[in-house]
């Protein structure tokens, strides 16, 4: 009897530390894919960039719009507008853009379309709806966040300076995931 107790405890251990290397392993797996997809990202941001004469500018004031997505709340502005610029679906979260997402890339054919909706091995989907907003999602499926630096006054000296309390690439863009920890700022992932 005593012997089965034995067996059983141990059983019951190497579960328990098994579930816990699992978990440790999924969180690092979507970190991996997360920082996969953000170089993905930034080159087809410079694509875009390369076509457009600018990084996609999000419309003043939406990062206000706010969505529950994982049982927390992001702001989806850039967001959005990141999904809308490389997906070639809708641009109404681009500056001077009138245009609603449709849920399918290419929506606005004369339009290039930068991001394909699957990883590099087709086997899931990157872009996510929430509450009828469309985002490219990092690895652990919350919106990548972006945001862009209004236009630079080159006679204003002090506004590189201004620019930089508020953005951290204030001549670029600012793209980061919260890398699976949204109040542990040294978790995020971040082209900073």
């Amino acid at each position: 009897m005593v012997e089965i107790l034995v067996v059983i405890s141990i059983i019951a251990l190497l579960a328990s530390l098994s579930i816990v290397a699992m978990g440790h392993a999924n969180r690092t797996s979507n970190r991996e894919k997360t920082k996969a997809y953000m170089k993905a990202l930034e080159l087809h941001l410079e694509r875009y960039k390369g076509d457009n004469g600018g990084y996609p500018r999000p419309k003043d004031g939406s990062e206000a719009i706010m969505t529950t997505v994982r049982g927390n709340n992001y702001s989806m502005g850039g967001a959005i507008a990141l999904y809308q610029a490389l997906t070639a679906d809708g641009d109404d979260a681009i500056e001077d853009g009138d245009t609603g997402s449709q849920g399918q890339a290419g929506s606005m054919r004369d339009l290039p379309v930068y991001w394909a909706d699957a990883d590099p091995n087709g086997s899931q989907r990157i872009s996510r709806q929430a509450d009828g907003k469309y985002f490219i999602a990092d690895g652990f499926g919350v919106p990548f966040q972006y945001k862009v630096p209004p236009p630079q006054d080159p006679r204003n000296a002090g506004n590189y300076d201004d620019l930089k309390s508020k953005y951290n690439n204030p001549t670029t863009y600012d793209l980061w995931s919260f890398g699976g920890d949204d109040a542990n700022e040294k978790a995020w992932i971040k082209n900073w």
